[in-house]
């Protein structure tokens, strides 16, 4: 608050500038309006509007607490004149604007108490997906809205991530119901790729009127996108081999097998089959073709024979039986190094138990004097 005094002759003025105060519509805004070191005997409340015009909106009798008259009728009701302060109930947005308390002194003189009002209106948030599911491969895209709306002043709306290759357009305009608030508007766009699936991206709101100043909402984006090429990997070193592959949706695998030039399948629906008896050389060209498809061009495909795959359960078999090798050496290296423990404390137990006895032995105690007669 700052305080200067202006001096003309006689005559002296006390301006007292205040603040600028930020408070939701609908809330209530209180101001100093009499100072208790300069009262005179009436106080003129007034304002000064947006649009630089000045009015007087109330006289107040200092004396005569009771008495205040109303000028402008649309503070009937909710200005009131509390001891030092002048209150407005369920401010509006036409309430804006620079407030002043003149108060008259003797002789002339005068002390001006000014507080500039900024009626805030919190902005309703909607943050919402476009065009989803969005489909890799297609042209540049809306993905995502976030709006806020019916905000005064108007509110800043962004978009960030952490790909940080996001196209954003924003656009601020009035609201079609109340042009005293402000829509804003902000549409995330992008090129839809595999690479934006389940990808976060966070919309910003920033309006005095929120806590610590913002707000941030995060969606997940849906893309879809083709079957990546098919995995088959065996499982284990007996007769069962898995197929797997990346996609959204999650791609339906199938198998079709191919034997002796006849074709079997697709036989199920699951991501493992068991080979035909692989140790059989007649089946050692069996091929094994697996398919993954989503709706979403094109499939894919990915194949494996019974000779590819023994080699490999081969190796498995012998991983697992040096495994158990292993284990088993493991386990017996531990329960040696247990006994070892155990018969070196046994061997301490025995030294100290010797020591002992032989410390003991020579505190036997005998006659001093020979009693035979």
């Amino acid at each position: 608050m700052v305080r200067a005094f202006i001096v003309t002759g006689i005559l002296s003025v006390l301006f007292v500038v205040g603040d600028k105060r930020q408070i939701l519509r609908g809330e209530m805004f209180s101001m100093l309006c009499i100072d208790s070191n300069f009262t005179g005997n009436h106080v003129e409340f007034s304002i000064t509007t947006g649009n630089g015009s000045d009015y007087i909106i109330a006289k107040h009798d200092t004396v005569n607490r009771k008495r205040t008259k109303m000028l402008v009728w649309t503070y009937i009701g909710r200005l009131h004149f509390i001891k030092s302060n002048v209150v407005i109930r369920d401010v509006q947005i036409r309430d804006d604007g620079l407030y002043r308390c003149t108060d008259k002194g003797i002789h002339g003189s005068e002390t001006i108490l000014e507080t500039e009002l900024q009626v805030l209106v919190r902005p309703k948030i909607t943050v919402g997906l476009m065009n989803t599911p969005l489909q890799s491969g297609s042209r540049l895209m809306k993905a995502a809205e976030c709006k806020a709306s019916n905000a005064r002043p108007p509110a800043k709306v962004r978009w960030t991530s952490d790909c940080h290759l996001d196209f954003t357009d924003t656009k601020v305009e009035k609201s079609g119901n109340d042009p005293a608030v402000y829509n804003t508007t902000a549409v995330l766009f992008i090129l839809p790729t595999k690479f934006f699936d389940k990808q976060p991206f966070i919309c910003t709101v920033i309006h005095p009127s929120l806590a610590m100043g913002a707000n941030s909402t995060t969606i997940n984006l849906n893309v879809q996108y083709s079957p990546s090429k098919p995995l088959i990997e065996v499982i284990n070193q007996t007769t069962l081999v898995r197929c797997k592959a990346d996609g959204n949706p999650t791609p339906e695998i199938t198998w079709t097998i191919l034997a002796r030039s006849r074709v079997a399948g697709p036989a199920t629906g699951e991501s493992m089959i068991r080979l035909i008896s692989p140790h059989n050389s007649v089946h050692h060209n069996d091929t094994y073709i697996c398919h993954a498809k989503n709706g979403i061009k094109p499939d894919t495909s990915m194949n494996i024979t019974t000779s590819e795959a023994i080699p490999q359960f081969e190796v498995l078999r012998h991983a697992d039986d040096w495994m158990f090798k292993g284990i088993v050496i493991g386990v017996n290296l531990i329960l040696a190094l247990l006994f070892f423990g155990l018969f070196v404390w046994s061997m301490n137990r025995k030294k100290e138990k010797k020591k002992i006895a032989s410390e003991t032995k020579g505190d036997v105690c005998e006659p001093l004097y020979d009693l035979h007669i």
